[in-house]
């Protein structure tokens, strides 16, 4: 036979072999559970009432056992095998199988010798050809005049299309039918040598050839990731027809007792059960364990024969006994459960040998009773137990139940399913390992046992016979084995956000991880109010204070029901119609002004011949899935993914802009609203257009190199990732609106401007790289959203698709890692014209994904300075012969955004900042006052190298540049920034830290004493630490001691405190502090989770680098932000406040979703409220031109 293990995804696991989960090099891997969450068997103690009350005798079961010897009469053919499918309280619907096709040898024998099989079993369906016909309308130009389009019309025909479905694993409750041609099990795996396993995902293409079924198997271990039992209801039972005919005609009926009706059906349950780790208490003593928590399969029979063993006699000591399952979980010594069985103890034979092996085993506890409890009085050791849950609770008691006679006692059994759910079980293990509590009433119905599963977050069940019985710990051990194959993500992932300042909305890019390569995005809009709460479109507090996230209850703006928690619902993704306006650019000459919606061949439709089968990604005779992608492109929901049976409506996606923030182009604005677009990028591939005020989408481009993602995405959601996750158009969006009067609205029609006494056009262009989606940058004029232009293209990309010359320096571009900033130099030396360019480094080299050491890249090394109208390169520096500027230690790549500075307050560029990841920063100085013949003059070198002997930090996130002026204090340029591997968040291996360098000469290019331009270079031991100071502690002496200290330093670090704890983004700086956050892992709670870690947030003094506030927690150190997942960059929104009359600004700090408050409520950066957080003496002026994650509503010059 053919045996196979299950798919696994990397969010699931399946309860039995270790699995290998890929290693997302990546910040996902955030989101992703490791091979030691995904390898545990659920555990299962079973308590059953054997007290008096459970001999008698009131339940109806058959007379007769199954012979499987006799051959009984009856409708079914005896030999034959059916699936028992639609099951409720009146029977089941009976399918006829071919067990011919089976390849379950488990089932073969229980079958022959029972009747009956129970367990996970799957049918193996052939693929087929499938025929839509639908109406499909386009509009269609029928007169072109200059380049433009000046008449259509809509065209509509009924086009057929035939689908290849692939052939697949399915459950055995789906419909039966001709295409099925094999069976099999999952109980075939356990104790097996496996050498062969199911295709991936359960579903295959067999395309290529091969026998079915063996084309559904494969021996290449590649296939770690493997068919899921636990992703659908596997569960099966199956009959012989012989079996059929006893149950229907030869089933005569007798009167049992309650014990003897529960025995029969743990008969039941149990041989249906796999991977499970099963065990079993009794009543005896108050409760003792008669068999131990293990594997059912490995001795089913001992099992049963402990089942057949219970007697019923005594008391109903439920509370004692749920106690004395709770302390055989914790591995605690016995109290009540001394006559146990010796298996369930260590050698000591007092304290419990806890089944609990794992952080990530699901744990739960049956309680099975047919009565109320007869012990009334609660022992210490339970109060003991219970204490930590009144502590929780704010309770002092247990709660009072009344019982049959109409009095009143208090039970403790729901606090006991509280404590076990709530607390740590296990000590010596990563995370709280906790349980779940289920209870079922057999001929009984009791208010407490329902308490009792709430508080234990597991359900209660209520039966009064065999069958109701059966269904419920059938139901139970579904339950529990879904618990252990489901981890939990967030249920929002806030990457970043965006906000029209004097308009209050504040935009949120969302995302939603998956196992597949489909993950969900969306934009959302909410407003924040002037006291800095961020309420949803009904004016209700929108973030869960306790999360960081959205509460289920909130509605944001564009969203017609509650979507709060639901990425994928409501916002931008619900405002899509089809078909949408998609466009691409496939001509193979270079894009110069290339105005997409009016190019045929632009068109992202299954009309464009241009498209190929082979840019999707699929073979040159896939015509018809071809169609199927593009029509997915269109907005189609080509899948039916909404269920409605229709292909021809809107499925309303967004990809996931797992890094793309929201960037805003204001048009125009009067006092009651603004024209206004939203831009941001996706991994699916496009760089979309939203119209902020409707949500509406106005257009999408997707480059050609990244086509062949969409039919990773178009493919099932719920599929399964092998190797990596498909990366589109990812990184941080640059903008250029050349408001040429300033009035905050932009004149396209090459009339006049009023004011500005020119009558050139003004234009918005966005800049979009790709980040790990590939090394290109993209051009686009959006100044009409409705009819966007690509106007330029640049990639280091020496194998892309589009083969122009490009200038030798571009070799040297890794992936796009770097936002371009938009920036006035001076062209020409000291009577050149000012010239618009755009600064963006190098990139990023992913050979750095797995390096754990600073080594030497091959690409990403360099800094650029290109034109922003035409793309032309204009100068860069690099390692190479091929850069204006050589400079030959710049062996390292550059993913972080530089900062480009204005130190002189011209209006002009003069030095931009770069960090590198081999934990190095570099300054650029820009002469834009050259004298000399080139058109322009730049000079360069290292200023900090920060990387020390076994500690090799890496810069992933921007510096952040000031001018600091103190009174007594020379002013000083200071760089802050902070060390991360931001592809390796989970990392523990390097001590990072957060610095500031000064630079002392700031207005112009460092000189040394002979009059040349010399960089020094600055290390951490000529830094001062102050990774612990504290002023506030200090004397007047030791303060000034400090200060001395400090000004003779060249800056200042802190050492991160917590193991793993990095900078991933830049910080802030603002009113003589330095704002920023950090990321450690271990923050998920569970262990048993992703580890979506744990954020901070610190101020700093930019002169000392000591705490300047106490924040809300109580601390002077830093502030733990609720968010999970590695949070946005702090930004500060100006508010408005009307006090006495007078309107102000008033600034605060907001980082994702949570609007950062001191212990006063005030805004920390709110100097005018409360203690405030001003010192009172330090003003910064940023002199970054970088363009802060808030939009204003005007350009910062």
């Amino acid at each position: 036979m053919k045996r196979f293990l299950p798919i696994v995804s990397s969010f699931i696991f399946f309860v039995t072999a270790v699995m290998s989960v890929p290693a997302w090099a990546d910040d996902i891997e955030i989101f992703r559970a490791s091979a030691t969450q995904q390898s545990s068997v659920p555990n299962l103690l079973m308590v059953v009432d054997t007290s008096g009350s459970m001999g008698t005798k009131d339940v109806t079961v058959p007379a007769e056992a199954y012979d499987a010897t006799k051959t009984y009469s009856g409708r079914f053919d005896t030999g034959d095998w059916y699936a028992l499918v639609n099951c409720g309280r009146y029977g089941c619907d009976a399918h006829r199988m071919d067990k011919s096709l089976n390849q379950c040898d488990a089932a073969a024998a229980e079958l022959a010798s029972n009747g009956v099989f129970d367990g996970n079993m799957a049918r193996l369906v052939e693929g087929e050809n499938r025929t839509v016909t639908e109406r499909v309308c386009e509009n269609v130009c029928t007169r072109w005049f200059w380049g433009f389009c000046i008449r259509s019309e809509r065209r509509c025909e009924d086009q057929t299309t035939t689908y290849s479905e692939p052939s697949r694993w399915e459950t055995i409750e789906e419909n039966h039918s001709n295409d099925e041609v094999a069976y099999d099990c999952e109980r075939d795996e356990v104790g097996n040598s496996v050498t062969e396993y199911a295709a991936i995902n359960g579903s295959f293409d067999n395309s290529t050839g091969g026998d079915l079924p063996s084309a559904a198997y494969t021996s290449s271990e590649d296939f770690e990731d493997r068919l899921n039992w636990s992703s659908e209801d596997y569960s099966a039972r199956v009959v012989t027809g012989n079996y059929l005919n006893w149950q229907e005609n030869h089933n005569d009926e007798k009167t049992v007792t309650r014990l003897k009706a529960v025995q029969n059906v743990l008969h039941d349950v149990i041989g249906g059960m796999d991977n499970v780790n099963f065990g079993l208490m009794d009543f005896y003593g108050k409760g003792r364990v008669i068999y131990p928590v293990s594997l059912v399969n490995d001795d089913r029979v001992q099992l049963l024969k402990t089942v057949d063993d219970l007697e019923a006699n005594g008391g109903t000591p439920l509370q004692e006994a749920l106690h004395e399952s709770g302390r055989y979980l914790m591995g605690d010594t016995y109290y009540y459960g001394e006559r146990g069985v010796s298996s369930a103890f260590e050698s000591d034979g007092k304290t419990y040998d806890s089944p609990i092996l794992n952080e990530c085993q699901a744990n739960a506890v049956v309680l099975l009773t047919d009565g109320e409890p007869t012990d009334y009085g609660t022992d210490n050791v339970i109060h003991d137990m219970i204490k930590p849950v009144h502590e929780k609770n704010g309770t002092r008691r247990c709660t009072s139940y009344r019982d049959n006679g109409n009095d009143y006692t208090r039970y403790c059994l729901p606090e006991i399913a509280q404590f076990m759910r709530d607390f740590d079980l296990s000590s010596g293990l990563d995370g709280d390992q906790t349980a779940q509590t289920f209870t079922v009433g057999f001929k009984s119905d009791q208010e407490l046992l329902q308490d009792t599963a709430s508080k234990g977050q597991g359900n209660y069940f209520q039966a009064n016979d065999s069958v109701e019985l059966t269904q419920a710990l059938k139901d139970i051990v579904r339950k529990i084995k879904s618990e252990s194959s489901t981890f939990t993500t967030p249920g929002v992932a806030v990457n970043n956000y965006g906000r029209l300042t004097n308009r209050e909305e504040i935009y949120y890019a969302l995302f939603l991880p998956r196992e597949s390569d489909r993950w969900g995005g969306n934009l959302k809009r909410y407003k924040i109010t002037n006291d800095g709460t961020i309420v949803d479109q009904d004016g209700q507090p929108a973030v869960d204070e306790a999360t960081g996230f959205f509460k289920a209850s909130a509605r944001s703006y564009w969203s017609l029901r509650n979507d709060g928690n639901e990425v994928e619902s409501g916002g931008a993704a619900s405002r899509q119609s089809v078909p949408r306006k998609v466009y691409t650019y496939t001509d193979g000459s270079a894009p110069k002004d290339a105005s997409l919606a009016m190019m045929p061949s632009a068109q992202l439709e299954p009309g464009n011949s241009d498209i190929e089968a082979e840019d999707l990604g699929l073979g040159p005779s896939q015509t018809a899935l071809r169609t199927r992608v593009l029509r997915w492109a269109q907005g189609y929901d080509t899948e039916d993914d909404d269920g409605d049976g229709s292909t021809s409506d809107v499925y309303g996606y967004i990809g996931d802009p797992l890094h793309s923030s929201p960037t805003l182009v204001t048009y125009s604005q009067t006092a009651t609203g603004s024209n206004s677009t939203i831009f941001f990028g996706s991994n699916e591939g496009f760089v979309h257009g939203i119209d902020a005020e409707t949500g509406a989408e106005q257009f999408a481009f997707m480059p050609k190199e990244l086509l062949g993602n969409l039919n990773a995405y178009r493919a099932d959601k719920d599929a399964v990732v092998v190797d990596t996750k498909p990366y589109g158009m990812d990184a941080e969006i640059g903008v250029w609106v050349n408001d040429l009067n300033q009035d905050g609205s932009l004149h396209t029609s090459g009339g006049s401007i009023q004011g500005a006494g020119t009558s050139e056009q003004e234009s918005a262009y966005i800049y979009a790289g790709m980040r790990r989606g590939g090394r290109s940058y993209y051009a686009l004029d959006v100044t009409m959203p409705d009819a966007p232009v690509l106007k330029w293209h640049i990639s280091g990309d020496d194998s892309h698709y589009l083969s122009w010359s490009q200038p030798a320096a571009f070799k040297e571009l890794g992936q796009t890692w770097s936002k371009p900033l938009v920036s006035l130099v001076k062209w020409g030396g000291d009577d050149g014209d000012p010239r618009v360019v755009l600064f963006f480094t190098g990139g990023y080299d992913e050979d750095q994904d797995d390096a754990t050491d600073v080594v030497a890249d091959d690409v990403g090394r360099a800094l650029y300075m290109v034109d922003a109208e035409t793309g032309e390169l204009l100068w860069s520096a690099g390692p190479t012969a091929a850069h204006d500027l050589q400079l030959s230690g710049m062996q390292y790549s550059f993913p972080a955004t530089p900062a480009v500075v204005d130190t002189t307050g011209d209006g002009y560029v003069n030095m931009v900042v770069a960090p590198d990841v081999g934990g190095n920063v570099w300054r650029f100085d820009i002469d834009n006052e050259n004298e000399g013949s080139e058109d322009v003059k730049v000079t360069g070198g290292k200023i900090a190298e920060l990387s020390q002997s076994g500690e090799p930090v890496k810069f992933f996130a921007s510096p952040d540049v000031s001018i600091i002026q103190k009174e007594g204090v020379t002013p000083f340029l200071s760089i802050a920034l902070g060390s991360g591997a931001r592809p390796s968040p989970l990392s523990k291996k390097v001590q990072d830290a957060f610095f500031m360098i000064k630079q002392k000469d700031f207005t112009s290019a460092p000189k040394d004493s002979s009059g040349k331009v010399a960089y020094d270079t600055i290390r951490k031991s000529d830094l001062y630490n102050s990774s612990s100071l504290n002023m506030d502690a200090l004397s007047t002496t030791e303060q000034a001691k400090v200060l001395s200290d400090i000004s003779k330093a060249n800056g200042w670090y802190m050492d991160y405190d917590v193991d793993g704890e990095k900078s991933l983004g830049a910080s802030l700086t603002f009113n003589g502090q330095i704002i920023f956050t950090s990321f450690s892992p271990g923050g998920s709670g569970t262990g048993c989770g992703p580890d979506t870690g744990t954020n901070r947030l610190y101020i700093r003094d930019v002169l000392t680098g000591t705490t300047t506030i106490q924040t809300n927690n109580g601390t002077l150190d830093n502030q733990e932000l609720q968010q999970p997942g590695i949070a946005p960059e702090p930004t500060v929104l100006f508010l408005r406040k009307e006090e006495d009359g007078k309107v102000t600004q008033v600034p605060q700090i907001i980082v994702g979703t949570e609007v950062i408050k001191d212990q006063d409520g005030c805004g920390i950066a709110d100097a005018s409220c409360g203690n405030g957080s001003n010192n009172g003496n330090t003003k910064d002026r940023d002199s970054s031109n970088t363009s802060s994650k808030v939009q204003f509503w005007f350009e910062e010059r």
